[in-house]
């Protein structure tokens, strides 16, 4: 527990320190890109295992419909990634686990615009599928595996906490209720937002915001991790049939005919 706490304290003030030189150069195009660079190299790739990989583009499912550009994407190393003709990657969905949104300013418009980013995620399909399970937690935990996790990064906090939260119901009318799992926001204080999928509540917190931060992410990262390197008997497992994506694609072929 100390290793985490440790760890944490020392990312949180790394990430504040270079956070702060940033908004000297609000007009930098290149603004972004450092803060998603410094954040994958000072941060995530602290922790992630080999067997999780990290990226950057857009995630489809078997029904071909695309998410937006994401600014960070977390999946599995065993499935393929795949590079049109163009610069970004496209991920399936049942490889993706989790994406990131790099929020560059405490801009609440620009926090609806990631609200969006994330719905765009959620609302994919993935294809057909079947869980084994010996009880109903189980059978829960892989269900709601099926679906990529997403999260809002964000340094900035240029508002307090009640404008905050009324922000973040605005901007979850504008998804019809479908909310990132988690958003992040550094200040003082700073506020982790942490969405619960089985109460389907929010509960905002300001109390050493980015350990809870930290702790859901990894949370998520270490039930990708073999389950026979937790447990000496595996009671759930999950298959996908993947020719649903070429069945959807025959059928195009034929209605474009």
């Amino acid at each position: 527990m100390f290793a985490f706490l440790d760890f944490c304290r020392k990312t949180e003030k790394s990430l504040s320190e270079f956070f702060k030189v940033l908004p000297k150069l609000p007009n930098d195009p290149t603004n972004h890109n450092s803060l998603r660079l410094y954040f994958i190299m000072n941060f995530l790739q602290k922790f992630i295992p080999t067997t999780i990989d990290i990226g950057a583009g857009e995630i489809i499912d078997f029904t071909g419909r695309k998410s937006s550009m994401q600014d960070i994407i977390l999946y599995r190393s065993n499935y393929p990634v795949f590079t049109t003709s163009d610069i970004h990657d496209t991920y399936l969905l049942e490889g993706v686990i989790a994406t990131i949104e790099i929020l560059p300013h405490g801009d609440l418009l620009q926090l609806r615009q990631r609200f969006i980013n994330s719905a765009s995620v959620k609302n994919l399909k993935p294809s057909k599928h079947n869980i084994s399970a010996n009880n109903s937690q189980d059978y829960m935990e892989l269900k709601l595996r099926t679906m990529p996790k997403t999260f809002i990064f964000s340094p900035f906090n240029l508002v307090n906490q009640d404008a905050f939260v009324k922000s973040y119901q605005i901007a979850k009318k504008g998804t019809s209720g479908v909310v990132p799992d988690g958003i992040f926001i550094q200040g003082d204080p700073g506020n982790y937002a942490q969405y619960d999928p089985y109460t389907r509540k929010t509960a905002f917190l300001t109390e050493d915001p980015f350990i809870h931060f930290f702790e859901h992410l990894y949370t998520i990262i270490m039930a990708e991790v073999k389950p026979t390197m937790l447990l000496p008997e595996i009671s759930a497992a999950m298959n996908y049939d993947f020719s649903s994506y070429f069945s959807d694609f025959m059928r195009q072929s034929i209605q474009n005919q």
